[in-house]
Formats: structure tokens, C-alpha cells, sequence
């Protein structure tokens, strides 16, 4: 009895049982079974050159000539989409083809001063992380993640001197593009002798300075001086004699002045009177510590 050849094939992903070059006896039938592995689904079979679909085997009836019979599966595909708001990126980006069963992650990369605010998967949302991973895809999925700005803190250092003080008095945190006013306040008897922004004189207004938009760290630094009272003594005498400060005079405080009473020829001093209190015929008078 004679017999033929049906040679048996599949391409990548496939399986055709029996496989190979397989022998039939004449006038016999002989039946091949199709099989998909995971990720991969049967597009078509082969049979001596003709092709057909949606079958799962196929029986070579009274095999009377030699046949070929050959299984073509293709890859099972599912897109991923991702997205984001400004502020960073997800990689990859897009409609990304993922093969079924396989796994595929995506990298998060926020840009410089934002952070993940949060991440949507099929619009759940996640744990916030650095990157996101689907494993043994069967199905279309979304991926989105949103971004928010985080503003930078600057730092403005606060230094002064003996005299007086700067509200806030302490070195303190400001947010980028925020205002911020500082008030240099002298001590009683004080007044600001120097003012500085970032080590250059500045002017204050009703001895206040203000910072606009911040975008840096500064530094501001006051030094102050002491000023002094003066107090005025207006001194007078009749005629027979001189004061040796007659009328007004200004003396800075604290000072010790003396005032020395000189009567004319023939005339001796009567009375001296400091402030509405007589002292009677004395030769000088000393203002201590005015």
C-alpha cells in the first residue's frame, strides 16, 4: 500500500499537532489541531495553498496525494494610553501596543519645582510613586498623571546691632513670589544709621522695606546710632552785673555746665534764681548731669 507526505508547520506562537512531515497511508484520514500559546491568536491556516479562518482543526479526508497544511497566529495586542498635565512626563507617552500577557511599566519624571499630585489607572487612582507597572496585560488600559507645582522657599536672613531691632526679628522662610515687608525699629533715642539688602545700602519708607516676588534668598542687616538730647538754659540778669552765658544756650544731655555770676563795681549779686528756686548771692551755679 502506498502512502503520502503532509508536511505540518506554524510560525511563532503556534502549534499544529502532529508537526512536521507526517505520513499517511493511502485512502487513510488524518486529522491536525491548531493551538494559540498565551499572547497570541490563530489568524488563518494554510491548506495547500488555500487559506482559511475560525477553524480549530482540519481532517485531510481519504489522503490519495501528498498535502501541505500551515498555521499563521499573530501577536494579541492591546493599547495602553497614557497622559499628563503640565508639569512632567510619563515614559512612554501615548498609545503604546502592549502584546497580551506581557508585562509594561511606565516611568514617571516630574519637571523641576512639581511633584505627582496624583496618578489615575483606568481612572482609579493609585499609589502616588515614581512609576507604575501592569502586569500580564489582557485589555485595553489608561494611565494618567497629574502634576502640581511646588513653589521653591527662600530664606531671608535677618541681622542688626545694639539700638533697636527688625521685625521679624529672626531669620525666617518666604515662598517664591510672595511679598514680604520687614520694619526696622529703633530704640528710644535711636535712629537707623545704616540699612542693607543683600550687603547694598538701601532706602527704607516709614522704616519699612519690602520684598517683591521673591525669587532668591536675601539678606537684610540695620545698624543704628544713638541720638543725643539737647536741652536749652536761657539765662538773664539786671544791670550791675554779667552772666558769663547770657540768653539761650543748647548743651547736650548728660553735660555738667556752669554758669559763673560777675557783679559790676560797687555792686555785689543780690540773688540767683535756677528754675523758680532762689539761691541767693551765689558766685556761680553748676547744672549737673542735664
Amino acid at each position: 500500500m502506498s502512502s503520502f507526505i503532509i508536511n505540518a508547520s506554524s510560525n511563532t506562537g503556534g502549534s499544529i499537532i502532529p508537526n512536521g512531515e507526517v505520513e499517511v497511508q493511502s485512502g487513510e484520514s488524518q486529522t491536525f489541531e491548531f493551538s494559540a500559546e498565551m499572547g497570541y491568536k490563530i489568524d488563518k491556516v494554510i491548506i495547500d495553498n488555500v487559506e482559511y479562518t475560525d477553524i480549530e482543526s482540519y481532517t485531510f479526508e481519504n489522503v490519495q496525494e501528498t498535502h501541505s497544511i500551515e498555521l499563521s497566529v499573530v501577536a494579541v495586542q492591546y493599547i495602553i494610553t497614557s497622559s499628563t498635565s503640565d508639569g512632567g512626563t510619563i515614559y512612554p507617552l501615548g498609545d503604546i501596543n502592549v502584546q497580551e500577557g506581557n508585562t509594561q511599566t511606565f516611568e514617571i519624571f516630574p519637571n523641576d519645582n512639581y511633584k505627582v499630585s496624583k496618578i489615575l489607572v483606568d481612572g482609579v487612582e493609585v499609589e502616588n510613586k515614581s512609576a507604575y507597572t501592569f502586569n500580564n496585560v489582557n485589555g485595553t488600559h489608561t494611565i494618567s498623571v497629574e502634576f502640581v507645582y511646588v513653589p521653591k522657599i527662600f530664606t531671608i536672613s535677618v541681622i542688626y546691632g545694639l539700638g533697636g531691632k527688625i521685625n521679624p526679628e529672626k531669620t525666617f522662610k518666604v515662598i517664591e513670589g510672595t511679598d514680604e515687608t520687614v520694619t526696622v525699629i529703633p530704640d528710644n533715642k535711636y535712629e537707623v544709621d545704616e540699612f542693607l539688602v543683600d550687603d547694598e545700602v538701601a532706602t527704607l519708607t516709614n522704616n519699612t522695606y519690602t520684598f517683591t516676588n521673591i525669587s532668591d534668598n536675601h539678606s537684610i542687616s540695620a545698624k543704628f546710632k544713638y541720638v543725643p538730647s539737647y536741652y536749652t538754659i536761657t539765662s538773664s540778669c539786671n544791670e550791675g552785673g554779667s552772666i558769663d552765658r547770657i540768653g539761650e544756650h543748647s548743651f547736650i544731655e548728660y553735660s555738667n555746665i556752669e554758669y559763673k555770676f560777675t557783679p559790676n563795681k560797687k555792686y555785689k549779686v543780690k540773688n540767683v534764681i535756677v528754675d523758680d528756686i532762689s539761691y541767693g548771692s551765689i558766685e556761680s551755679y553748676t547744672f549737673s548731669d542735664l
